[in-house]
């Protein structure tokens, strides 16, 4: 079968150090949505704003983006 594995078609679009970064978004996305039903959080936008923005505009993430979301990691966790 010609085509492209799922792990080339990812390269091409993330390296594995932004890979694991918006996969970290994605679980912190899904750690906020399990634990605060209200979808007008706003700490909730703005992770998926990020994550949309990693998705379709090949958006890295800033230092500042990475402390914000590390602190509502650190936020959430124990949620």
């Amino acid at each position: 079968m010609k085509g492209k594995r799922l792990a080339d078609v990812l390269d091409e679009k993330f390296n594995s150090t932004e890979m694991s970064i918006y996969n970290k978004f994605c679980i912190l996305h899904k750690r906020m949505t399990e634990t605060n039903p209200d979808i007008d959080d706003i700490e909730l936008r703005w992770v998926e704003h990020r994550i949309e923005l990693m998705e379709e505009n090949d958006y890295k993430p800033t230092k500042n983006d990475l402390m914000t979301a590390n602190f509502y990691w650190n936020k959430w966790e124990n949620k």
